[in-house]
């Protein structure tokens, strides 16, 4: 069965932890209010805003009771936490549906192990997109169109498939370091049969047009802006960083890089803090 899970932060599986603090019962309601504005200002407790300040069962006098140290991210923690103290929540949606393995259809889902066949040389696609461990496809989701491919290269310590493939979309905006050939700049669409490439005359046109028809109109499409990235192996370091880079919308991978894996296995470089660009990272499992 195939399966797409979301690649997240470490924090989103944490248990939550706790701390001890103070609290006092107050018998007159009426003074609450009062109690709490004092109680902001002469104890902040800015590293605990996502607590309540109040809660509505007494526990005698002064105690000290255990609290949530930091704000919950799912309702998992949020759960947790108020079963210690009252907290504040604002459920993500998303974040759940990413966490139930809802986000896509199956229709969106089998269009996703399409595209991932693709990058991995299946569907009669092998002479086009080289060896099953080293292929990766840039797609623009708007049009289900794979924009540029790239096969890793062992001979040449940089050319990674990944590497490959945004060099390979430089070279259709007149950029590029790298002289693939026209082979490199394979362009097409996915039908029933396997990958349909785009006719030789448009591969060989200096002006390729790029799809970008729902984008802005203010400003002409930089590298992989709004693309996806569907690629074999998971990224090393360096190609997740070109993918930080090159603003890759989202990155699909089958086989995890328990060597230097920049998007889960080793490091997390999409949600690292810092960087002027973040992006969705998807693992599937088949």
């Amino acid at each position: 069965m195939f399966k797409i899970r979301a690649v997240l932060s470490d924090e989103v599986y944490d248990e939550i932890s706790l701390e001890e603090i103070f609290a006092v019962d107050v018998h007159d309601k009426k003074k609450i209010s009062v109690l709490v504005r004092e109680l902001c200002g002469l104890y902040p407790i800015s590293e605990l805003s996502h607590l309540k300040r109040v809660r509505s069962t007494g526990l005698g006098s002064v105690s000290i009771v255990q609290v949530c140290r930091t704000k919950p991210i799912t309702r998992a923690q949020f759960v947790a936490a108020t079963k210690f103290w009252p907290t504040n929540f604002h459920e993500n949606k998303r974040l759940e549906k990413a966490l139930g393995g809802e986000l896509f259809s199956e229709e969106e889902a089998s269009l996703i192990k399409s595209f991932m066949d693709a990058a991995g040389s299946k569907n009669g696609a092998d002479e086009l997109l080289g060896t099953a461990d080293g292929g990766a496809v840039v797609v623009d989701p708007l049009t289900h169109t794979i924009v540029a491919q790239g096969v890793s290269d062992s001979l040449h310590p940089l050319k990674h498939a990944v590497m490959v493939a945004i060099d390979n979309v430089a070279v259709q905006q007149g950029g590029g370091a790298w002289n693939q050939g026209k082979a490199s700049l394979l362009q097409g669409h996915l039908s029933d049969s396997g990958l349909i490439p785009a006719k030789e005359e448009e591969i060989n046109s200096q002006d390729v047009e790029m799809p970008t028809a729902k984008r802005s109109k203010k400003s002409a499409q930089y590298l992989c802006t709004g693309y996806d990235l569907y690629t074999v192996k998971e990224p090393c370091v360096m190609c997740s960083m070109a993918l930080v880079h090159s603003r890759i919308g989202r990155v699909f991978y089958s086989q995890n890089n328990n060597e230097d894996g920049g998007l889960g296995s080793k490091y997390k470089i999409h949600l690292q803090e810092g960087l002027n660009h973040h992006f969705e990272v998807y693992n599937t499992l088949s």
